[in-house]
């Protein structure tokens, strides 16, 4: 299990900053949120199905 708090505060405005920004590739930012929820203390299956990965049809 992760625990959450993990980043620093620099890495956490880093990420949220590439989150926010429309320059970065989709792929990135939403690594950089699954990131950021994963500090928030979401589980892995939580995010996951969040972010609509590995959905069953």
């Amino acid at each position: 299990m992760i625990r959450p708090g993990f980043l620093t505060s620099s890495e956490r405005r880093e990420l949220v900053a590439c989150v926010r920004s429309h320059r970065e590739d989709h792929g990135v930012a939403r690594r950089a949120n699954a990131i950021l929820l994963l500090d928030d203390g979401k589980s892995c299956q939580a995010i996951a199905e969040f972010l609509f990965c590995g959905c069953r049809p």
